[in-house]
């Protein structure tokens, strides 16, 4: 049986909850996971209908379409397509199976988790274990809005085995294809690499969720992403150093508590507001700094093979990071000598800003050892 002509929720029959893109993301990669379902008046309604074109499942909430990575076996969705991605749907067994191999088909991954759970590639279970491969289609009242949907070509993500002969699956890239990961995107009008990978985009997601609190409450120092060697040599470092001011006194609600009739009166007051950084400012630093990273490789020397990178937070002196949710996984780094003292690096500064909201510096830090080596190359 094929899918409906008009738009649908995917109904889990173990637990009748759907499917919905995590986060509602409209983000390349974002990964597949049940939820609870919710009004229509819900900012979330629409990443939980899903339409099939073409034999692709896609998503009314971002456009995209459902496919599995061939790696992790994780659903996501993503622009580009296959015709591997392509799906079909039997209403008496109730399995969502891939048309290119009927035996696989969508499970809810078995972790104990009613909402929340991922949604992974598997092979037919019989009985009970097959509860959780079990689907149907639940009409939806949206009107039908046919989308193109276009074929590219898209690497698979290779990886290499370890000793055991066991596939690794670590969030660090060394294992994975850098153009398995990212596909080219435009942003501001500037051409952006965006992770296409489930894993990195949680793990991506984690750190902005983790550093949210610690930024408005003005701790984070810094934001590097660092690119090592397989033995962990730093070999550069990109450093968003960040300054968040008190941004209390621009809100409404705080400009109006603290604010009396003699200091409405004050031109002052007037002229702060004006002052105050517009979305419209943000979109224009966003653009300046995403146009000086893209050139940016113009100025480095090329990086050893099989790297692999770390995303760390650098809390201010004295500094309590604030625990987001339990089992985040983010771990405190021991140093052996203060953090600010870097030697051995050569810094390239890339973009500054400084409003009276912020502060905000971008530069990248390379060692001298890289350079070296690619000295005694030539």
């Amino acid at each position: 049986m094929s899918f409906p002509e008009n738009y649908f929720f995917i109904v889990s029959r173990s637990s009748d909850c759907v499917l919905q893109v995590k986060h509602a993301l409209q983000e390349s990669g974002a990964t597949i996971v049940t939820a609870i379902k919710v009004p229509d008046d819900d900012w979330k309604h629409e990443s939980q209908i899903w339409c099939s074109q073409e034999g692709f499942i896609v998503n009314k909430h971002s456009g995209m379409v459902l496919c599995v990575d061939e790696y992790t076996k994780f659903a996501y969705q993503r622009h580009t397509m296959d015709f591997a991605d392509r799906w079909g749907f039997d209403a008496v067994d109730g399995f969502i199976y891939r048309l290119a191999d009927d035996s696989a088909v969508l499970e809810i991954q078995d972790n104990g988790k009613v909402e929340g759970a991922h949604v992974i590639l598997s092979h037919i279970k019989l009985g009970k274990e097959a509860l959780n491969q079990k689907w149907f289609l639940q009409p939806s009242t949206s009107p039908i809005v046919p989308t193109k949907v276009e074929l590219a070509g898209v690497h698979d993500i290779h990886t290499k085995e370890d000793n055991d002969g066991r596939e690794a699956s670590d969030t660090e890239s060394e294992h994975l294809n850098y153009y398995a990961l990212f596909e080219k995107r435009q942003m501001y009008n500037i051409p952006v690499q965006m992770s296409r990978h489930p894993r990195l985009n949680d793990h991506i997601y984690d750190l902005v969720a983790a550093c949210k609190p610690n930024l408005d409450k003005g701790i984070v120092e810094s934001i590097s992403l660092a690119i090592m060697t397989q033995q962990h040599a730093v070999v550069e470092r990109f450093v968003f150093q960040i300054c968040v001011r008190d941004a209390s006194v621009y809100s409404d609600g705080e400009m109006m508590k603290n604010v009396t009739n003699e200091d409405m009166a004050n031109e002052n007051m007037t002229e702060e507001r004006e002052n105050i950084l517009t979305s419209s400012d943000i979109d224009h630093y966003f653009r300046a700094f995403l146009l000086k990273i893209s050139v940016c490789d113009a100025l480095l020397l090329p990086n050893p093979k099989d790297c692999t990178f770390a995303l760390v937070v650098e809390l201010n002196e004295g500094g309590e990071p604030t625990q987001v949710e339990p089992g985040l996984p983010w771990v405190p780094v021991k140093h052996s000598k203060p953090i600010t003292r870097r030697e051995g690096m050569n810094v390239i500064p890339i973009k500054s800003m400084d409003v009276e909201e912020m502060q905000f510096r971008l530069f990248v830090e390379e060692t001298r050892k890289k350079t070296q080596s690619c000295d005694a190359r030539e």
